[in-house]
Order: C-alpha cells, then structure tokens, then sequence
C-alpha cells in the first residue's frame, strides 16, 4: 500500500498538556513522535489573540476575505444582531486545488468544511464528530450510514450549551473518550480504501473536553457541582488525551513505515475568563460619564439568564433570529453609545457605533473614530482586578491592523479585539478603573456557559517523516501557511520530479 500524506488535526490539544503526559508516560506514541518529528509552533492570524482559524484554513483564506468571526455577527445595516447564515461551512476549500489536479484526497471531520453534497475530494466524511455543528454527511452519499452501521451511531453528541450538572459532565467525559476511540476505527477504515496522495482528518473531542473538563475544582468555586463529583472528573480530561495517544497508536500500524505525518493544533486551551459576556458592563464602567456606552441593564442580565441559555439550547433558527433582532434593538440607548460589545467566544470584541456604517451610527470616521479607540485602548489596559490590582487584559489589538478598510469581511467584523489575562476565579470579584472607580461583584463572576476553558494561543505542527524545509527564525510559522504547505507537500510526493521540497515556511 502506498502511503499518502497524513494531516491530523489535534483540535484544541495544548501542547504543555501533551509534553506533560509524553513525559509521564501516559501519551507513549505522542512521545515517540515528539523524539523523531520536528515541533513547530504555530501562530494565528492576530497576534496575541484567538481567533477562530478553521474558516480560514479549510479556504486557505484570510480574515478580511472571508469575514466569519462568530455564529451570531451584528448587521450594520438592520442594526441588530443575527445568526451568521454562513458560518457552518464554507464555499470551497484549499484540497479541492488537489482534486482538479487528479491527486485522490479523503477528508474526515474537518471543521467548517464544504457540504459533503459539493465536497471535491474523493471521499469525505462530515459532522460526525466535529465540535462545531455543521453539514453532516458524506461523499460517497452512504459512506455515513455505512459506517454508522459498521460502528455504531456517532459517540459524540452535541453541545448542550451550559448544562454543567454533575451527570452531564461524566456523561461528556465518557462520550469524549469513545468518540476518540471510534474516530481512530473510522479513519483506520478510511484509510484502507485507498491509495490516497492526502488523508486530511481533524479529532474534535479535546476541544469539547477542554472546554468542559478542564477545571472541575473552578466548577465548585462556582457553586456548580460538589467536591466529590470534581474528584471524579479530576482525571477527565488527562484520559481523553491518552485515549486520543492510544487512538494515534492504532492509526499509525495502519499505515506503511515513514509514512510522512503532520499533527497540528490550530491554537490551544487554556482557562475560561468571566470578563466577555460582562464587557457591555465593563464598557459602561469604563465611561465614567465619558459617554462610551449606554447598555439597558435588565437586558443584558437577561442575555445571560438560565432560561436565555435554555432557549438558545431548543429553540429553531428562526425564534432565535427574532430574539437576535430584539436584544440588538434595545440592548442599547443608540442615542448616547459609540462602542458596543459583540458576540464573540473567550475574547472580548468591540465595535464603533460608526455613522454611515452603522444603522445607528454616532460616531464620524476618522480622526474621531480612532480617537474613540486610542480612548478606550488605554482604559481597558489600565483595568485592575479589584483583590489584587492584577491586570485583566493581556493584549489588544485594532481589527483596522489585520485587515484592510476595502476587505470584502471588514464590516462584519468589530473593530477592537481584546484577549483577557488568565485569572483565577476567585481573582475575579471585580474591576478597578484607572481614575480608582470600582466595579464590584457579590460574587465572583462566572461565565454562563459552565465551560472552564476556553481557546487561547499556543497552535503547533509536529512533523514526522516530513520535511518541513528551513524556517525562517525561531517564531514558528503562521496557521495561515499550513493549507499551502499540504498542498506542496502532497503534491511534491505526488510528483518526484518537483525540483523542490514543500516548505512551511514563516
């Protein structure tokens, strides 16, 4: 059997994480291949700053050509809120280059994909077990229930969006270790209907146990679950890595020796920070009377309320459309704003009540605007937790710096982009402004979504048998080169008479 180029996406995997467990003992096979590849990091498109990288990735594609930042986007025009009809897939994907050429690619699980009724590659598998909900099928069309057949109906359910009780939990610890076990039997079977020139396969149950299962002792501060139930998830997701080492053990024997292997993690997981869904609070603090944002209290408070997490959980598109268009209509007093807050998922994001962008725009382009920004800028900076005087902002970084005012995305993104520092929970009490206002809470506050960790820097590409040709300084290089370096590289195996190798270059 000839051996393609195999990519496996580790999804959220943190590499401190991975090296402890290698060292340990419980990762064998990711130590083995620590020793024989080469470890690159990998850095997003923001500097400092998560964003969400698949959609750029599956369409080799940068931010401010694509646009998609977060399910639920504002749209200027209408000024309100709505859920982002594209999100879920994208139109075209960086393999399909592969495909027209004639190389035989198989694709599993990649997040954000095309739909599998217009997928290119010669055979493809989607929403099986990918975090992110999206198209789910496959090319063949019977390929999916084939294998739901063969293996047994996909382990890994979806989200249930802030449902942290005590038996949710087990339950999502168990679910993440045999969807991983499953993952490794389907791509096995993938693998054998080959030849392929690229096997490209992304593992998604990290990220859900990251997000879920990586703090349980933050979940009894919170008042969520007892200690006794977080003993028992103390381990939780330490296992899931290990299943997923024992998962890459079992791939590898399917496949012939040397067989040229890249494993990569677009970026990493590290706590969840309180501050983003309190950041219309923090933006109305922040004013001091200087007239940043007026939010209506009531309904923010409601935003994040049990029942507004319940019906985000059942209610169909449409229903939660309509309550997009509510709360973006009246979650402010237009009148007297000139930054709000968007949706946006571990990170803060702000946007420019801009006149003429903006339906209820204030504020005038231009030196204006960016005063406003060079304003707010310095006040989020200068944010101290009220217990210790810590900073709770790591970086910020100007949407206007990444992408270009003429960028097909740029209006559908915010304009300020804040990454916040990892504090303990009981850190988070509340705020202390630069002229000494406090912002106090009864309680630490805590995020609605129950989830412990969130995405934070820290991508990386461990190549095996592959040469990644010379890198450029010790940064590592970009998300944004991976696509490419793929494509060389499965096209310069296809081809040996490429006069040069595929490089990953910074």
């Amino acid at each position: 059997m000839s051996a393609p180029i195999l990519a496996i996406g580790l999804d959220a995997f943190e590499l401190d994480r991975v090296q402890r467990l290698a060292g340990g003992g419980r990762a064998p096979v990711l130590a083995r291949l620590l020793r024989r590849g080469r470890l690159i990091p990998l850095r997003g498109e923001c500097p400092d700053v998560v964003l969400e990288p698949w959609h750029g990735f599956v369409a080799d594609a940068p931010l401010g050509a694509h646009g998609r930042f977060h399910l639920k986007e504002w749209d200027a025009k209408a000024g309100r809120f709505r859920l982002a009809s594209d999100w879920h897939e994208m139109p075209r994907a960086f393999w399909w280059e592969l495909a027209a050429r004639g190389l035989r690619i198989a694709i599993l699980d990649v997040p954000f994909a095309p739909d599998p009724t217009r997928e290119q590659a010669t055979i493809a598998l989607a929403g099986w077990q990918v975090h992110d909900l999206g198209p789910r099928g496959s090319r063949p069309a019977g390929y999916f229930d084939e294998l739901a057949r063969r293996f047994g109906a996909p382990a890994l359910g979806p989200e249930r969006y802030g449902d942290v009780a005590p038996a949710r939990l087990l339950e999502i610890a168990r679910e993440c270790r045999e969807a991983t076990r499953q993952f490794g039997a389907i791509l096995c079977d993938l693998l054998a209907r080959g030849p392929f020139d690229l096997v490209l396969a992304v593992l998604g149950t990290v990220h859900r146990a990251g997000h879920y299962l990586r703090d349980p002792g933050r979940l009894v501060v919170e008042g969520r679950i007892d200690p006794a139930t977080a003993e028992r998830l103390e381990d939780a997701l330490d296992a899931v890595y290990a299943q997923a080492d024992a998962m890459l053990g079992g791939v590898l024997e399917a496949v012939p020796p040397k067989t040229p292997l890249v494993l990569f993690a677009l970026h990493g997981m590290g706590a969840e920070t309180p501050w983003t869904e309190r950041l219309p609070q923090i933006l109305d603090f922040l004013a001091g009377g200087g007239g940043l944002a007026r939010t209506r209290g009531w309904l923010a408070k409601l935003r994040r309320s049990p029942l507004a997490l319940a019906l985000a959980r059942t209610l169909p598109r449409g229903p939660q459309d309509l309550l997009g268009r509510f709360t973006g209509r009246w979650l402010y007093d237009w009148s007297a704003t000139r930054v709000f807050a968007v949706p946006s998922e571990g990170i803060g994001a702000v946007r420019v009540n801009l006149l003429g962008r903006d339906r209820f725009g204030i504020v005038r382009p231009g030196a204006e605007a960016r005063a406003l920004l060079d304003a707010l800028e310095e006040r989020l900076f200068g944010l101290r937790e009220l217990a210790t005087g810590e900073p709770v902002v790591e970086a910020v970084r100007r949407t206007e710096d990444l992408v270009g005012e003429d960028a097909p995305g740029r209006e559908r993104l915010p304009d300020l982009l804040i990454q916040w520092r990892e504090l303990p929970l009981e850190r988070c009490r509340g705020l202390v402004a630069p002229d000494g206002r406090v912002l106090a809470f009864d309680t630490p506050i805590r995020a609605s979504s129950g989830r412990s960790g969130n995405h934070r820097p820290g991508g990386f590409a461990l190549l095996v048998d592959a040469d990644p040709g010379p890198l450029s300084g010790p940064a590592g290089a970009s998300v944004r080169d991976l696509p490419k370096f793929l494509c060389a590289l499965a096209t310069a195996r296809k081809d040996r008479s490429a006069s040069a190798p595929a490089r990953l270059d910074a």
